[in-house]
């Protein structure tokens, strides 16, 4: 379990296809100095399980489903074209620690596409495809995991052009230590609902 709150962004340095699946290998932050094999690490929001580590590299595995709902095609050449970027990196959580976020559990349930990028002087507002998958859990003020960050939803709009769509907004402090700012018009985020929320939802459908 995560809390949304980015404690670096690395970059991967090699990537090894596997039979419907990726290796791979990335920076390790000098003060990831609590670390050990089996430890849950989230990725862009992935929770992933560390394989093995060294002083400068770590390396995960993304399996057969995280890239079907990263890529759709889990043997396209577009999973290896699509970490360039440097990836946001979170331990997860302790009992005892503080959850300045929210609950993030680091299953993805989808990726959006970012439909608009603006400045609004030190803020930078992002309207985000809301895909049919998660509309249940988006509201106003509420909370959602953008490439595992934790952020609240500013707006939640629809037109004929676009779609339904919702709004974050990014402060200095969420630019600064996250790779949201990054990503550009037409580029994909992932994106995971309020944990608790899809809980309370499930749950209430199995007493109807």
């Amino acid at each position: 379990m995560f809390s949304g709150i980015i404690e670096s962004t690395q970059k991967i340095t090699d990537v090894t296809r596997l039979d419907k699946a990726l290796r791979i290998k990335v920076l390790r932050p000098s003060f990831f100095n609590d670390l050990k094999r089996g430890d849950s690490i989230a990725i862009n929001g992935i929770c992933l399980t560390l394989e093995a580590f060294t002083s400068e590299f770590m390396e995960f595995t993304l399996g057969y489903e995280t890239l079907r709902i990263l890529f759709g095609n889990p043997s396209s050449l577009e999973s290896l074209e699509s970490f360039k970027k440097k990836l946001n990196l979170e331990r997860s959580l302790r009992f005892g620690d503080r959850i300045h976020g929210h609950l993030v559990s680091g299953h993805v349930d989808c990726k959006a596409v970012i439909i608009d990028k603006q400045w609004h002087g030190e803020s930078l507002v992002f309207k985000i495809q809301l895909p049919v998958t998660i509309e249940p859990f988006i509201w106003k003020k509420g909370t959602v995991a953008v490439n595992g960050v934790s952020l609240t939803v500013n707006d939640l709009g629809e037109s004929a052009s676009e779609g339904k769509f919702f709004e974050v907004c990014l402060i200095p402090e969420t630019i600064k230590q996250t790779n949201l700012s990054d990503y550009d018009r037409n580029e994909f985020f992932n994106l995971e609902a309020d944990y608790l929320i899809k809980g309370l939802y499930q749950a209430s459908l199995k007493k109807r």
